[in-house]
């Protein structure tokens, strides 16, 4: 018995040896899965790149105002300080500067003159019951010397400064207050600047650092 040998359909036709063999190699490629070829969208780095540039911009923006950095504010050592937007009052001495930075929003000053009319004290308040008082002093150097000044020596640079914490002697009783933090020092000699700090219900503490950035503030 012959083996039935089954023949492919191409085979029957009457084609040359060439076509029949092209015609098979397509057959058997059209049932090979189609490979997809996946576009990636040229939008997208562009977005990307874009979005990062925006959040970095609204990352400074937002930073310099928390830290206000920005309209005319900066902050030093944690504290943010203002510009003094105030006219240097009239009957302050022309030989004394005037401090032109506070680490608090300005509410409202004062000048008293005291009675021996060689004290002049300003006091700057702010609007969380906090105060800056800055005493202006001229006092003859025959009968003053920097070892009058009490509390612990500090040095910044060229400055040379008196600070203390928690003791105020303005007027006839001295008082102890342990928020208050004190600077004195001397220009020229004779001109003798003092600040006392009270920080109110802010809860904003100022020591050495704070103060002497303040002090150097005068112009």
């Amino acid at each position: 018995m012959k083996e039935q040998v089954n023949e492919s359909p191409i085979n029957k036709l009457c084609l040359s040896s060439e076509k029949k063999k092209e015609m098979i190699y397509q057959i058997k490629q059209s049932g090979n899965p189609k490979r997809m070829i996946v576009k990636k969208p040229i939008f997208a780095p562009v977005l990307s790149a874009v979005f990062v540039v925006a959040s970095l911009f609204i990352f400074a923006y937002y930073g310099g105002v928390g830290l206000e950095i920005i309209d005319g504010k900066n902050a030093v050592n944690g504290i943010h300080y203002y510009d003094v937007n105030k006219e240097r009052p009239s009957s302050i001495d022309e030989d004394f500067k005037f401090l032109t930075k506070l680490p608090f929003k300005l509410k409202e000053f004062d000048v008293n003159q005291l009675q021996n009319e060689n004290t002049t004290v300003v006091t700057f308040y702010g609007e969380e019951n906090q105060y800056l008082r800055v005493e202006l002093l001229k006092e003859d150097p025959i009968f003053f010397s920097p070892n009058d000044f009490n509390g612990e020596t500090i040095q910044d640079g060229n400055f040379v400064g008196y600070y203390r914490d928690g003791q105020s002697d303005t007027g006839p009783i001295i008082t102890f207050d342990p928020s208050l933090s004190i600077l004195h020092w001397e220009e020229d000699g004779d001109l003798i600047y003092g600040l006392t700090y009270n920080p109110g219900d802010s809860n904003v503490m100022l020591y050495k650092k704070e103060l002497i950035y303040i002090a150097k503030s005068f112009q």
